[in-house]
């Protein structure tokens, strides 16, 4: 009996890894934290969306880019990082979820003046 043998090469492609950025405390609105960046060619035949509410910041879902919201406080003694989940769909049907993290950047601050 002849033995027919037969390989299956699959590749797994990462749509989107986990990522991080850094801000400065007290940032202002629209400041600029980063861009996601995907490991795709077609970067317009991936959608990718926030699994939660990005609060104190905003994501564009055309540029990837997310900033500083306009409700935001960035304080580094309250919250030295946010933690987001991202979800990355391409029309192949891969779906890819990754961790985006922010890292608050603290920013020494003047003492209050003592009160007279």
């Amino acid at each position: 009996m002849k033995e027919i043998a037969s390989k299956l090469d699959i590749l797994i492609t990462n749509l989107l890894n986990n990522q991080s950025f850094f801000v400065e405390e007290n940032s202002s609105e629209g400041t600029e934290v980063g861009t996601i960046l995907l490991n795709n060619d077609d970067l317009n035949s991936v959608t990718l969306t926030p699994l939660m509410s990005l609060i104190g910041f905003e994501f564009d879902p055309q540029t990837y880019i997310i900033k500083v919201s306009s409700n935001a406080n960035i304080d580094y003694e309250q919250q030295q990082r946010y933690t987001f989940q991202f979800l990355a769909q391409a029309p192949e049907a891969l779906n890819d979820t990754a961790t985006i993290t922010i890292f608050v950047i603290d920013i020494y601050e003047l003492p209050p003046p003592p009160f007279i």
